[in-house]
C-alpha cells in the first residue's frame, strides 16, 4: 500500500487537485490491487482482509491524497460495509460484488459550500424554513484562550457553522481545525470566506485538512497569511 501511494499517487496529486479532476487511473489501480474491497469477505469477490487492513490502507492514502482516502471511506465504509451488514443476499450479489471487485464505485453527493439553499427546508410553524444545519458534525472546545472549533466535514458551510457557534456561545472562535467543506467552492466564495475570517479579529489559527482542498488552502493563505493558515495532515498535534 505504501509503495502504491508513494509511486503512483503522490507524483500526480497536485496536477489532479489543481485541475479539480478525479484520479480515475488510481481508482482503477486500487481495484486491480484489491484495495476497493479490502475488508469485504472473499466470497463476494474481494481481498477478504480485515478492518485493520482497511485502516492501514486509508492511513497511507491520507498521507499523500485526501481525496482518494475519502473515496475509499465512502466506497467501503459508507456503502459496501452497509450493504454487507444490512443488505439482502440479492442486494449483495447485485451491488456489493461489483463494488468489492472495483467494477463499480460507490459515491454520494454534497452540494452548496455554505449548506443553505432554497430546496433545503425543515418544517416550522406549519410551513417550511431554511434548514440551519444545527446538527452539523463539529465540536467546540472552550479553552483558556477562547473557543476552538474542530470540524469533521463542516457540511453546513464554514461561515454558517461559525455564525451558529457565535450565537450559541456568545463569543467568537480563536481557532478552527479540520475539514471546512471548501474543496468545491468557487474563487469568489473563497475570497468572501477569507474576508469574513479576516474580520474576525481574535482568529489566531486555521488548520486545514480533509475536505478543504488545496485551492481553498492557498486562497485563505493569501488572505490571512502563514501565521494563521497552516496545513493539518493526519497525526498533527495542536497545542493551545
Amino acid at each position: 500500500m505504501w509503495e502504491f501511494a508513494e509511486r503512483e499517487v503522490a507524483p500526480t496529486i497536485k496536477e489532479y487537485d489543481r485541475a479539480q479532476r478525479v484520479n480515475l487511473t488510481a481508482l482503477r489501480r486500487m481495484a486491480k490491487l484489491g484495495i476497493l474491497g479490502i475488508c469485504i469477505p472473499s466470497r463476494y469477490g474481494s481481498a477478504g482482509m480485515d478492518c485493520i487492513c482497511l485502516g492501514l490502507a486509508c492511513e497511507e492514502l491520507e498521507r499523500v491524497d485526501t481525496s482518494l482516502r475519502v473515496a475509499m471511506s465512502v466506497h467501503v465504509g459508507l456503502n459496501s460495509l452497509g450493504l454487507l451488514q444490512w443488505g439482502t443476499e440479492e442486494q449483495k450479489q447485485h451491488w456489493l460484488v461489483p463494488q468489492a471487485r472495483g467494477e463499480r464505485y460507490a459515491a454520494y453527493a454534497l452540494t452548496e459550500p455554505e449548506g443553505r439553499a432554497a430546496h433545503h427546508l425543515v418544517r416550522e410553524g406549519g410551513g417550511g424554513a431554511l434548514d440551519p444545519y444545527r446538527n452539523d458534525m463539529s465540536l467546540v472546545v472552550e479553552a483558556n484562550s477562547g473557543l476552538l472549533l474542530l470540524c469533521g466535514c463542516c457540511h453546513a458551510g464554514l461561515l454558517n457553522t461559525l455564525s451558529h457557534v457565535q450565537r450559541v456561545f456568545e463569543q467568537p472562535g480563536v481557532a478552527i481545525a479540520g475539514g471546512t467543506h471548501l474543496v468545491s467552492a468557487s474563487l469568489d466564495h473563497l475570497r468572501q470566506a477569507g474576508q469574513r475570517l479576516l474580520e474576525m479579529e481574535p482568529m489566531q489559527r486555521l488548520y486545514l485538512n480533509h475536505c478543504s482542498g488545496e485551492v481553498a488552502f492557498h486562497s485563505l493563505l493569501l488572505t490571512l497569511g502563514p501565521a494563521v493558515v497552516r496545513p493539518c495532515p493526519a497525526g498533527t498535534r495542536l497545542d493551545f
